[in-house]
């Protein structure tokens, strides 16, 4: 089991605020994977909150890969 970013306290806020969300949501993540530093643990976070509501979806676009 690999340890999460978003610690229990922040993770149970979270689920509080996501239980009201009426529609869904899509995050939208645009990267360079071979060329930023800090994107991959940005799409650890953006992961760990998708996982934390069936109406939140995350999209991943390289800017160049995608392009």
């Amino acid at each position: 089991m690999t340890k999460k970013i978003i610690d229990e306290k922040a993770r149970k806020q979270l689920l509080a605020v996501f239980k009201t969300l009426k529609r869904p949501v899509t995050l939208m993540l645009f990267t360079q994977k071979h060329a930023c530093r800090p994107c991959s643990e940005q799409e650890e976070i953006l992961r760990e909150v998708k996982d934390l509501s069936d109406k939140i979806t995350l999209e991943v676009k390289d800017l160049v890969e995608d392009a």
